[in-house]
């Protein structure tokens, strides 16, 4: 009897894998939990619901869980819980839901070795049954980009062993590390952030906390174009009209402490530092701490209104000259090409020994 009931469940899947062979290539179906679901619900709500894939007897899988529907009614499914050998479990409002027939799911790719493999190597779209897999022991997403299978990874956080450094790192050299490389379609308020670095410190230290440390090298013996330490762009994007309520700030430096704190610095604050340890025969240009480039000429373009904007007085540091004397102490050089030639000729900024 169980040689017989093996022999019509193999009958059964061959039959769904040839009826899908001989389809056009199947997209698998994502929606999303319209309201957060409890390890013991019995029907559960989604964001949308076609009719070819929320039908009775079809799977919905959340994080880790396949639920069979029993029963649907326009976007609210009754569903019973922890199948396929899966665990029930609670699920918030907005995770996504991949809702399609059961056979969808599992389906070994065209380029894998056996049935029970997950998707490895090389693999080529449109010999793929199904677009994206999905691993329903662990919820991570298989997808064919680029000829490659990518893997996306099921997880609320990463971390690496005890004493070991967390390394990211592309095998190939044309290849850059990404993060948030995507559009955020969603939010529409608060502030869309690509990544975080918030490094606490927790006890008392006679080192430095580093929020974030950017260091690029040119090794011995080799040579560059250009070695540039960070490049920031803020972009905006296309020729549409829009108003942008704000700044356009290209980077943004802020020196914080709790109001009313009672820090003692022994050094300097500072906003920004420019240090330079910095050997060459021969430099064509010149060493600057800071260039400014001349504003570009397109439509509609804006030209700079002044080097340095400051507001508000401070008495000590900037202000108007009422006083007297002006008694010449120094100066500081500065680089011009007020005609754009190329040359630029030293002009220098006068400073005064007597106060204002």
């Amino acid at each position: 009897m169980k040689t017989i009931l093996k022999q019509l469940s193999l009958a059964v899947a061959l039959m769904s894998i040839l009826a899908l062979g001989a389809s056009a290539q199947h997209t698998l179906v994502s929606t999303t939990l319209s309201a957060a679901v409890t390890n013991s619900a019995t029907s559960i709500t989604v964001a949308a619901c076609a009719s070819t894939s929320c039908a009775v007897n079809s799977l919905v899988y959340v994080d880790r869980e396949a639920m069979r529907i029993t029963a649907v009614s326009g976007t609210t499914l009754t569903v019973t819980r922890g199948v396929d050998g899966t665990q029930a479990t609670g699920h918030t409002s907005g995770e996504i839901a991949w809702v399609d027939q059961a056979f969808y799911f599992g389906l070994s790719p065209a380029s894998s070795q056996n049935s029970s493999a997950l998707p490895w190597g090389s693999c080529t779209s449109a010999n793929e049954y199904v677009l994206p897999r999905v691993d329903t022991a662990t919820g991570d997403i298989f997808r064919c980009t680029n000829s490659e299978w990518a893997r996306e990874i099921n997880t609320g956080g990463l971390k690496a062993k005890l004493d070991l450094h967390m390394l990211l790192d592309t095998t190939s050299d044309d290849r850059a590390v990404r993060i948030n490389q995507r559009n955020y379609s969603t939010i529409t308020s608060g502030s869309s952030i690509g990544f975080t670095s918030k490094p606490a410190q927790n006890v008392t230290t006679t080192g430095s906390v580093i929020g974030g440390e950017i260091s690029p090298r040119i090794n011995n013996t080799f040579t560059a174009a250009n070695i540039i330490g960070l490049h920031v762009d803020a972009y905006v994007r296309g020729t549409t009209a829009r108003t942008i309520s704000g700044d356009v700030r290209g980077q943004q430096i802020e020196l914080i402490t709790d109001d009313a704190g009672t820090n003692t610095i022994s050094g300097d604050v500072v906003g920004l530092r420019f240090r330079a340890a910095f050997s060459a025969t021969t430099i064509t240009g010149h060493m600057v701490p800071i260039k400014i480039e001349a504003a570009e000429a397109q439509t509609n373009s804006q030209a700079y209104d002044a080097v340095i904007k400051i507001t508000g007085a401070q008495t000590d540091a900037w202000g108007s000259d009422t006083g007297s004397g002006d008694t010449e102490g120094g100066y500081l050089a500065v680089l011009t090409d007020f005609d754009g030639n190329g040359t630029f000729t030293k002009m220098y900024v006068v400073l005064y020994s007597d106060a204002p």
